[in-house]
């Protein structure tokens, strides 16, 4: 889920056997209804979208396998909410498999620029990929970013590319000794933010991410027991989000930053289970329970927002306040 205020954006929120499988779907917070703004191609499913501004975008993705065996077809499918016109920006088959499968693009979406990534491997980079960040409007290449490692997760503000790579192990397919990087116009070289980084979100020149050294260093390519953490320029100091780190048994997963705040949803794992957003505030530099977010799994900021998604079985249910 993304979200701009009070519209959110969702991929496949239905389950596999109706229609909604297909489609992205724009939710309406402030008049209470949702729509289906697009739908994907045929034999595609739409992955991951992005709302920025004005602009929505997301990925469309097939396996010459079936399900997610194979090599990768994929595009990247931009639309103006104001024209309603929509445009592929991008397009490819992803052949360079680990476990079986390839990995399709990571992308991001920043008001009218595009950044996604296209497999490039060289001697030394078995695993390497090119981020090329483009004008969504002419399509102009505004400049790439050459990844040491395998993608994990992904993040783009202002011309600036966030993300955590990893060594794949082939055999077991995950990716391990992860690592947050960064790399902004003015030092264009990636640098190292945090080790053991999982799930990164980078908005209003503040980033946010989950890390865990110990699952993520030991080789599982999961994170368990994640704590989340945030961070602003020039320093780019690691924060974390609260004063204790999480007992055993509880994540702190999915972060979403803004220039002040950051949400993330706390999952506790005993018993039946429990999960809901909280959010940081970088006045106060504490994190509080969002009121009414009991069951949520996502959450997204933008536009003095935050938003957030849950339910139970097959049921979504999409929220949001203006943020404190």
């Amino acid at each position: 889920m993304s979200s701009e205020g009070p519209l959110a954006v969702l991929d496949e929120i239905a389950s596999a056997d109706d229609g909604l499988q297909s489609d992205v779907v724009l939710v309406d917070l402030a008049h209470g209804t949702w729509k289906i703004l697009a739908r994907a191609v045929a034999g595609y499913h739409p992955w991951n979208p992005v709302i920025s501004g004005d602009n929505v975008a997301w990925e469309e993705w097939k396996y010459s396998g079936g399900s997610i065996v194979g090599d990768c077809d994929w595009r990247i499918v931009a639309l103006s909410l104001n024209s309603g016109r929509s445009r592929v920006l991008a397009s490819g088959r992803d052949t360079r498999r680990w476990a079986g499968n390839a990995s399709c693009p990571a992308f991001d979406l920043d008001g009218g620029q595009l950044a996604y990534s296209v497999e490039n491997t060289s001697p030394g980079r078995p695993f390497g990929w090119l981020v090329k960040i483009v004008d969504i409007s002419t399509g102009h290449l505004v400049r790439t970013v050459a990844t040491a490692e395998q993608i994990n997760y992904f993040a783009f503000w202002n011309g600036s590319v966030a993300y955590t790579e990893g060594t794949v192990d082939q055999a077991g397919g995950v990716v391990y000794d992860t690592r947050l990087m960064l790399s902004t116009p003015g030092v264009p070289q990636p640098v190292q933010i945090d080790s053991g980084a999982y799930v990164v979100s980078f908005r209003g020149g503040r980033l946010a991410w989950t890390a865990d050294a110990g699952a993520s260093q030991g080789g599982s390519g999961v994170a368990l027991g994640q704590r989340a953490w945030t961070a602003i320029g020039p320093s780019w100091t690691p924060t974390p989000v609260t004063a204790d780190a999480p007992p055993s048994g509880v994540d702190q997963v999915w972060p979403s930053a803004s220039s002040n705040s950051v949400c993330f949803t706390k999952m506790a794992y005993s018993g039946a289970g429990t999960m809901d957003v909280w959010i940081w505030d970088r006045q106060s530099g504490s994190s509080d329970l969002v009121p009414g977010s009991e069951g949520g799994l996502l959450c997204g900021q933008g536009g003095g927002w935050v938003d957030w998604a849950g339910g139970i079985g097959e049921s979504v249910t999409v929220s949001g306040l203006v943020a404190p």
